[in-house]
């Protein structure tokens, strides 16, 4: 049997993905409490761990057939997946332009969030550089700068759930990303 303990920003993720297969006992969002209690009631003692971020070790594709991993391993929760159609539908004018999301903050002071992130300056500097393209805000953490072709989607109202931003990861052209969640959300997606 199988379970999967996650911080509680990706648990509506794992359920989707593998709460309904026989051989998963449990996805619990529990990952940063510091006491747990779910380990007492499993029907077999835990033997090994996988951290998430080896997943893509263990889906990619056979050495020399390329870096892109042969399958996703996340499922976007299909209700998100409709709110994000939705707002894009809502926010962009019809157009055949590429929609690509965009995060440029990442990680905090302990994690080198300064040499990690972008200034606002520097979004605002890609978007007008690029009109051809709708970018939207894959930011949860903070407002979105104002410029036209940059739709802020919104994402810091669900900061608690990633289950709306892996639903618009899945309904954009491509995501543009510095190293945070959103680009090991997006490979796990595929």
């Amino acid at each position: 049997k199988v379970v999967i303990e996650t911080n509680p920003k990706t648990e509506g993720l794992f359920w989707e993905t593998f709460g309904d297969h026989p051989a998963v006992e449990g996805v619990f969002g529990t990952r940063l409490e510091p006491v747990i209690a779910w380990h007492e009631h499993l029907s077999r003692p835990i033997t090994h761990k996988l951290p998430f971020g080896s997943l893509p070790l263990h889906f990619q594709k056979p050495e020399g057939k390329g870096p892109h991993l042969e399958q996703p391993y996340l499922t976007a929760p299909k209700k998100y997946v409709r709110m994000a159609s939705a707002l894009i539908d809502a926010t962009t004018r019809p157009s055949a332009k590429m929609r690509v999301g965009l995060a440029w903050n990442g990680g905090s002071v302990e994690t080198g969030w300064y040499r990690r992130s972008l200034t606002p300056d520097e979004v605002e500097h890609i978007c007008r550089s690029c009109p051809d393209i709708d970018f939207y805000s894959l930011e949860y953490g903070q407002d979105a700068p104002k410029v036209e072709n940059l739709i802020d989607a919104e994402l810091r109202k669900h900061n608690d759930d990633l289950s709306l931003a892996a639903g618009l990861v899945f309904e954009l052209d491509h995501v543009a990303s510095v190293t945070t969640t959103v680009v090991d959300l997006a490979g796990a997606l595929g």
